[in-house]
């Protein structure tokens, strides 16, 4: 069994840690930071978000992002930050890059030049 005098240093502790936390960001900024964190997947997790991973990646990335809303940067320079230092994977908003519909479409191509070289064989 816990002693009440370390139930109460802990809710103490607490409440100190939610004080300065609340102290650091006006309520804007703590919208924007939560909407921030749903954008981003954590990129050594199972595709789960920043809010949902407990890695390290996801903790640091975490604390970038709220370093820089605090800041004041605004939600584009901060997504434009990761983009650029982790990659179009660590959104779940990317840009579509004409490069991953070569990417997509290629299997198709083949098969079709694969069939039809199947079938002039065949005619021939």
């Amino acid at each position: 069994m816990i002693p009440s005098s370390n139930i109460k240093a802990m809710v103490l502790l607490f409440l100190t840690c939610v004080v300065i936390r609340a102290s650091d960001f006006s309520f804007s900024d703590e919208v924007r930071y939560q909407s921030l964190i749903r954008e981003f997947r954590c990129l050594a997790c199972q595709n789960q978000s920043l809010v949902d991973s407990r890695m390290p990646f996801a903790f640091n990335l975490r604390q970038q992002i709220y370093s820089k809303v605090g800041d004041g940067a605004t939600n584009k320079s901060i997504r434009e930050y990761v983009v650029s230092r982790y990659g179009n994977a660590a959104s779940y908003n990317y840009a579509i890059d004409y490069s991953y519909f070569i990417l997509i479409l290629s299997p198709f191509i083949l098969l079709f030049v694969m069939a039809y070289l199947f079938f002039k064989r065949i005619i021939k």
